[in-house]
């Protein structure tokens, strides 16, 4: 028998247990046809494509050759989870300029080959994107400032 690919077995892994879980929870919603779609049609297919390729990847790293410890970088998957909760912290005390900025900001910092001038212009440029789509395009009624700033 062949050595497996730990990362790629534990990935597949990852992403059909999600893929489950998603499929599990839209099971009770209507799922239209594809012509008239109900609400549970886009996730339940979108489920199914991530068991798919979950299962893919599984197999394919239970098939190769090459063996590999899997090594977790805690920090940097901390600095990639913390982002969107400190968007979510700052959002209404700060306004939605400085959480966005913020919480792209810190993403950034996760990446070892991003420097800080470039990380700080794609906050920046992320910020007003996302202004523009979510607040000017669809109209969301987003804190432009917060309450600490008036």
């Amino acid at each position: 028998m062949r050595d497996s690919n730990r990362q790629d077995v534990a990935a597949g892994a990852i992403f059909m247990a999600l893929g489950a879980v998603f499929a599990w929870n839209s099971h009770g919603l209507a799922f239209g046809t594809g012509a008239r779609m109900g609400p549970g049609y886009f996730p339940t297919v979108l489920s199914w494509l991530l068991l798919i390729l979950g299962a893919a990847i599984f197999l394919n790293g239970r098939r190769s050759d090459k063996r590999s410890e899997v090594q977790i970088p805690w920090k940097l998957l901390a600095i990639v989870v913390i982002s969107p909760v400190a968007f979510g912290l700052l959002l209404y005390p700060l306004g939605f300029p400085i959480a966005i900025t913020s919480a792209v900001f810190l993403s950034t910092r996760a990446s070892k080959r991003l420097a800080l001038k470039t990380a700080v212009a794609t906050s920046v440029g992320l910020a007003v994107l996302c202004w523009a789509i979510f607040v000017r395009g669809l109209g969301l009624q987003l804190p432009l400032w917060g309450y600490w700033i008036g």
